[in-house]
């Protein structure tokens, strides 16, 4: 092999390692940079959850806990590794650093969110127009039943609640450009229609059935004939089912439980 042949052998070579190295300068800041983006994406899914939880402790916890007890307890048992952070009596005001989890740090292990930590508001908001003439409609319908009913009605109006968390990003000056020193915020946001109308059990429909009906003074009237219904269910059982003014909501018209696997069970046949 003569000298010219070399040559030309390892000409490809050198353009090949060549070739290689400039693709690892372009490839290795983007193999950086994705380490934050999944940082990034973590916390971005830390502030969804932030915010889903936030609005809903606002309206469990209403009057009875404080909307800063909401947003500390928020910003520990989401954005914190203190280990008790989920247990109902850890004290709220001994909590770890705000960020602190490793994987909420860039790659020279400093800390991406700001010292000030997750803003977190919370605030009632008005609902939908759609939803609010409904509310409207509905309550002008039975506001007559409403008037001979018995105990209060229980429907909440105004029942949206919003919160939105901020999590200030800043990145350290020892990162490579453009990373060294950028600062933003990721904002999440999230609105709850936190009461639906929705009966829980057979008792609160009983109960909203009540509010719309003279039941529960018709109860209140027959609850001094007790003795005398005791004595003449002596005589007649059935008197024993007489119960003026119960509402059950279980009982269901025959023509409606065709198919059912079981048979129905008549709570008429039940004592009062």
């Amino acid at each position: 092999m003569n000298r010219r042949t070399a040559t030309a052998l390892r000409r490809p070579l050198g353009q090949a390692l060549i070739e290689v190295l400039a693709a690892l300068l372009a490839l290795g800041p983007l193999w950086f940079a994705i380490l934050l983006v999944a940082r990034w994406h973590d916390l971005q899914q830390t502030a969804i959850g932030a915010a889903r939880y936030a609005a809903f402790e606002s309206w469990v916890a209403a009057g009875s806990v404080e909307a800063a007890a909401v947003r500390e307890a928020t910003r520990r048992r989401l954005f914190t590794d203190e280990p008790r952070r989920f247990s109902a009596t850890a004290a709220a005001g001994v909590v770890s650093t705000v960020g602190g989890l490793p994987r909420w740090r860039d790659p020279h292990g400093t800390a991406l969110i700001a010292e000030s930590g997750p803003e977190i508001e919370i605030r009632a908001v008005a609902q939908a127009s759609m939803i609010e003439n409904a509310e409207q409609l509905a309550f002008v319908m039975i506001a007559p039943a409403r008037a001979v009913g018995g105990p209060a009605f229980d429907l909440q109006r105004n029942a949206a609640r919003a919160a939105t968390v901020s999590v200030p990003i800043v990145h350290g000056a020892s990162l490579p450009q453009p990373l060294a020193g950028l600062r933003f915020t990721l904002v999440e946001r999230l609105e709850l229609l936190v009461d639906p109308w929705a009966a829980a059990d057979p008792r609160a429909v009983a109960q909203r059935t009540a509010a719309l009906s003279p039941t529960e003074a018709l109860r209140r009237l027959s609850r001094p004939l007790e003795p005398l219904r005791w004595a003449a269910s002596l005589l007649e059982p059935a008197f024993e089912r007489f119960c003026p003014g119960r509402i059950e909501p279980d009982i269901v018209p025959p023509d409606r439980l065709q198919g059912g696997r079981l048979p129905p069970a008549d709570l008429r046949d039940q004592p009062c």
